[in-house]
């Protein structure tokens, strides 16, 4: 073989190796958008457990709230399943937070903090005198949620509380 032909032969060539990389270069793409794809709805449903895991607690601190209202006792099972919420909201919110902004982190630990100490106070709560105290907790509580809650929406591919 003469270097003509190998010349002429790899010139040939040439047109399927660019159509063969340009494919692979598309098949890269598509899967790293898939991902991406795939991470923005994960992250979009996280935030909608985190939200929900809220709504249950307004649903239950209302319950336990009027129970004590109207009859002066507390339903130790509601103050379990209330408690339990709670935990649960700090382990999503932790979770949820970890690829946010180190911005983010102040807000975070004082949410996460506040949590705690409605914990605290909903675990002490066993007469309408005690809620004076969680009253104050539960402010602070929601203070913090409503100075988190848009970092979280925006993380979540909610811009500005929207979609």
């Amino acid at each position: 073989m003469d270097i003509k032909a190998v010349g002429k032969w790899a010139l040939g060539q040439l047109p399927g190796l660019a159509t063969g990389a340009l494919g692979i270069i598309m098949l890269f793409l598509t899967g790293v958008l898939d991902w991406n794809d795939k991470i923005a709805t994960i992250r979009l449903e996280e935030y909608q457990a985190i939200s929900q895991q809220q709504e249950e607690f307004n649903d239950l601190l209302s319950q336990i709230t009027a129970e004590l209202a109207t009859g002066g006792t507390v339903d130790r099972e509601k103050v379990a399943l209330l408690s339990s919420n709670l935990v649960k909201q700090y382990t999503r919110i932790g979770a949820f937070s970890v690829n946010l902004d180190t911005g983010a982190d102040p807000l975070v630990s004082d949410y996460r903090r506040t949590l705690n100490e409605v914990k605290t106070g909903i675990l002490r709560l066993d007469s309408l005198d005690d809620m004076e105290f969680l009253a104050t907790n539960i402010a602070a509580m929601y203070d913090a949620q409503a100075r988190l809650d848009p970092i979280l929406q925006r993380a979540a591919g909610k811009p500005n509380g929207r979609s």
